[in-house]
């Protein structure tokens, strides 16, 4: 019956991301996405420093309304009565 061959296997995800890079070249998936994503991240750093530079001075009116409470409590556990004293 002739000899007998062993199935080849898959090449791993390593590998197989070589060839595609060989055989496409830029136009690998594997490529575009990673451009993709690196111009995402880029843009998203960009905005972030914007965003984080504009919300610096203003913070969520609950937030503002829960931190004036606070401030109005403590000032309240300061005030100090007298003690009566009954003779």
């Amino acid at each position: 019956k002739g000899s007998k061959k062993a199935p080849k296997n898959r090449p791993g995800q390593q590998a197989r991301r070589m060839m595609n890079a060989k055989i496409y070249g830029d136009d690998a998936n594997h490529i575009k996405a990673a451009k993709k994503d690196k111009h995402k991240k880029e843009k998203r750093e960009k905005n972030s420093d914007k965003a984080s530079s504009a919300q610096a001075g203003s913070v969520h009116p609950s937030w503002e309304a829960k931190r004036r409470q606070k401030e109005i409590l403590d000032k309240a556990k300061d005030v100090k009565g007298q003690k009566i004293v009954f003779e």
